[in-house]
């Protein structure tokens, strides 16, 4: 019986350890982005799959089939977020600000380098293709890999209203492809309500996602960066923030038919915009984004919160 050679037992020793390394290294690539893009869209994905009949998208499931593609759903999205944040970081100026800002993130910290960033990015497109034709959100997958090039590619510094275009076609991919695969079925199919949705979904995020500019306004401004808040002037920019949340918070619930069920989202729609406009702080600023998030996604559910009230 053949025996290991002194390096092979010492690097079959070593492979946990590896492995473990390189799952903190991607974990490092995706982290500050894991509560937008991983878990909210996966609490959406499971709530919303239980109004699959409202969104045109097929019977409910059971609860074993939908506990069985929990793990599909996180891995989608993961492995989705993971392709974005490799073409967003592995750029000189993306690790110049980095080096400053978030000197922990996989390259300025040198646990690999641009160059190799670069090599697992091209493996990943591959790998989350057959990963969508194995779980399901083929088509949201090519949005999201679309934006990504396009956005971190081609068009980094376009700014203003085509970056929160960006940001709400990729943000509503990241939606739709775990809701895919939660249902078993393609937002596009019976009526396209979930497509017509997810499209009203995507224009609110167009129309109110430079909330998160307003936090970094000054050094955002020093780098020269067009955002909204720069573009229109400070206040310009709160005020469209807020009658976009006014607007599609109103739009969401006839929409649905929603009155009364929409009360939740629209208490946090308008603590979101009474903190906006009445504390113009940056403290307050970074308080008004985080309240954006759990409105955005109450705004989301409100098929769910319909299926609630018929039983569908």
């Amino acid at each position: 019986m053949k025996t290991l050679s002194p390096n092979a037992a010492l690097c079959l020793r070593k492979l946990p350890a590896k492995t473990l390394y390189h799952l903190h290294t991607a974990y490092l690539f995706s982290c500050s982005d894991l509560e937008a893009i991983v878990i909210a869209p996966f609490i959406f994905a499971l709530l919303a799959s239980q109004a699959a009949p409202l969104l045109s998208m097929g019977d409910p499931p059971c609860s074993m089939p939908i506990l069985l593609r929990v793990p599909q759903m996180i891995i989608w999205s993961w492995s989705g977020l993971l392709l974005f944040n490799l073409h967003n970081q592995r750029h000189r100026q993306s690790v110049e600000e980095d080096a400053v800002n978030k000197p922990w993130r996989p390259i300025p910290s040198g646990r690999l380098t641009s160059e190799q960033a670069t090599v697992v990015l091209l493996c990943l497109y591959p790998l989350n293709f057959i990963v969508s034709l194995a779980v399901g959100g083929l088509v949201p997958l090519a949005v999201v890999t679309t934006f990504s090039v396009w956005n971190n590619e081609f068009q980094d510094r376009s700014g203003g209203f085509l970056k929160n275009l960006h940001n709400g076609m990729g943000i509503t991919a990241f939606l739709a492809g775990p809701l895919e695969i939660a249902t078993g079925n393609s937002i596009f199919g019976g009526q396209a309500t979930a497509a017509g949705w997810l499209g009203v979904i995507a224009m609110t995020i167009t129309c109110t996602i430079h909330v998160q500019d307003l936090r970094d306004m000054e050094g955002d401004a020093v780098a020269g960066k067009r955002t909204i808040p720069i573009l229109m002037g400070e206040m310009n920019a709160r005020l469209f923030v807020a009658l976009g949340v006014a607007f599609w918070s109103a739009f969401g619930c006839w929409f649905w038919d929603t009155w009364m069920e929409g009360i939740l989202m629209a208490g946090l729609g308008l603590t979101l915009i009474s903190n906006m406009v009445g504390i113009r702080t940056r403290a307050g600023d970074r308080l008004s984004y985080r309240l954006w998030a759990p409105w955005l996604l109450a705004l989301a559910l409100l098929p769910y919160m319909k299926s609630l009230r018929w039983g569908q």
